[in-house]
């Protein structure tokens, strides 16, 4: 099956890593990362919406191979697509296999069991997913270490990037806000204790 090697948005990690035949992370993450680290101070940052018209509009023209210069395009937008494209990742970030023992984890009431046991799991990701989470949660902690100015703190972070980094592949919505707590939980920990630098 012939897939347009541009296309960005709802492409696996691993099929980007076939397609380019390198570890390295799409170039428009990248890109988009790079012009949201000159607004770190901005309020409200990912969790204040972007025009929605304009991240369709975008993310269209993004996967039709147009380049696009991401420091002429507002900070909330440029937040809206980083958001959108870890949401479409058709398996997310933390994986679908490994979702049930991150969640386990918040069971383990011994911190340093819990710390333990967290880098184990974050361990067993793809070699792709584990770069990706490096860099990203490397970024989030620049975000959260200007949250005097920017209003958003680890358990903010943690709040918004759960839902589309760490959730099962089947939707129950009778457990989903608990599951959503326990990911927001668990993002936190990690932020907290810098994981991102102990899984090598």
């Amino acid at each position: 099956l012939w897939r347009n090697s541009m296309k960005v948005y709802g492409v696996s990690l691993i099929e980007h890593v076939s397609l380019n035949d390198s570890l390295s992370l799409p170039g428009v993450f990248e890109q988009l990362m790079g012009a949201l680290c000159k607004e770190l101070d901005t309020e409200g940052l990912f969790r204040k919406s972007g025009s929605a018209t304009e991240i369709i509009i975008i993310r269209e023209r993004i996967d039709q191979g147009e380049e696009i210069n991401f420091e002429n395009i507002d900070v909330h937008t440029c937040a809206g697509l980083l958001k959108l494209y870890l949401k479409e990742l058709p398996n997310p970030l933390f994986t679908y296999e490994l979702y049930p023992m991150f969640i386990a984890c918040d069971d383990i009431k011994d911190e340093d069991k819990k710390l333990v046991a967290i880098i184990e799991v974050l361990r067993r990701l793809p070699v792709i997913h584990l770069v990706l989470f490096e860099r990203l949660f490397e970024f989030l902690l620049k975000v959260a270490a200007r949250q005097s100015e920017n209003k958003m703190g680890e358990e903010n972070l943690a709040t918004i990037f759960a839902p589309i980094t760490l959730h099962s592949s089947e939707i129950c919505y009778d457990t989903l806000l608990l599951e959503s707590a326990i990911g927001a939980k668990i993002l936190k920990f990690i932020l907290t204790n810098k994981l991102h630098q102990c899984t090598m």
